[in-house]
């Protein structure tokens, strides 16, 4: 029939017993010459598995490596209180010596990498830290049920419900810069 098996990147098999003992690669694309004419050059790329012993495979037509993806900022950076003043604190630790324009760009590299790791640290396990806040004030209603709340009982929900909608916003503005950006 003439038809050929496309290389499989990121994978070598597509298959996994369970106990790791035989894979194999059971799924692949085959093409005609006239498809690898029309659409060039094709590739199988296999995804990671998850659940199940089998590995998804896409056919991608665009291998094309674009480089870094560029640096970008999130709106919700600007939202947390602490930001400004970390980014002033992380911009004056850093120290380089050279002509203004090399110390210049030096230190914007820099802050990108810290500016990266800052935002894993605090944005990275926003769905953690909501539900997290929902089970405590889930926890007060349920003082509350049974006794009446004290002082400091309110003065905590009030604070928790206040950090819910916080960290609700920075994610709301999170998930829509992604889809704006795909």
């Amino acid at each position: 029939m003439e038809l050929f098996d496309l290389p499989l990147s990121r994978k070598k098999f597509t298959w996994h017993l369970s106990n790791g003992k035989a894979m194999s690669k059971i799924y692949r694309f085959l093409v005609n010459d006239g498809w690898l004419t029309k659409w060039g050059n094709l590739v199988q790329l296999g995804l990671p598995r998850t659940f199940s012993d089998h590995c998804p495979i896409l056919l991608n037509t665009d291998t094309s490596d674009w480089g870094p993806t560029p640096f970008r900022t999130n709106n919700c950076w600007l939202s947390d209180h602490r930001f400004s003043q970390f980014v002033v604190d992380e911009w004056k630790k850093l120290e380089f010596s050279g002509r203004g324009s090399f110390v210049f760009k030096e230190k914007l590299k820099h802050l990108k990498v810290i500016l990266k790791c800052w935002n894993k640290e605090q944005f990275g396990m926003l769905d953690r830290q909501i539900e997290d806040k929902v089970v405590a004030i889930n926890l007060v209603d349920a003082k509350g049920s049974t006794r009446s709340l004290t002082e400091n009982d309110v003065m905590a929900r009030q604070s928790d419900n206040a950090e819910l909608w916080r960290l609700s916003r920075q994610k709301d503005n999170l998930l829509w810069k992604k889809s704006r950006q795909r």
